[in-house]
């Protein structure tokens, strides 16, 4: 019982220590609803790797202001990859 003890203290120290060396690091996201005929859905833009953070995360602010601008500006966009997603609905909440 006693090494239990030790082990579940050991990730509660171990969790408050992370938790007290998070830093927090802001990143940009660009989301958008395009069109295809009549069909709205939505849309992550996935930004190149040299702009991203270890996460996959863009970490640099211009760029993703650019990316929105173009958007904006042309109203095109360029769907390289689509796909379905499956997501387990919960038993609890029925969600």
């Amino acid at each position: 019982m006693a090494v239990f003890r030790r082990r579940r203290w050991r990730l509660v120290v171990n969790r408050d220590r992370e938790i007290a060396n998070f830093v927090s690091k802001p990143y940009w996201q660009v989301q958008a609803t395009l069109q295809k005929d009549g069909i709205s859905f939505p849309a992550n833009w996935v930004p190149a790797a040299n702009y991203c953070d270890e996460e996959k995360r863009c970490i640099h602010q211009n760029v993703a202001q650019a990316v929105v601008q173009l958007c904006q500006q042309t109203g095109q966009a360029v769907v390289l990859d689509a796909g379905t997603e499956r997501k387990k609905e919960s038993a609890a909440t029925g969600v």
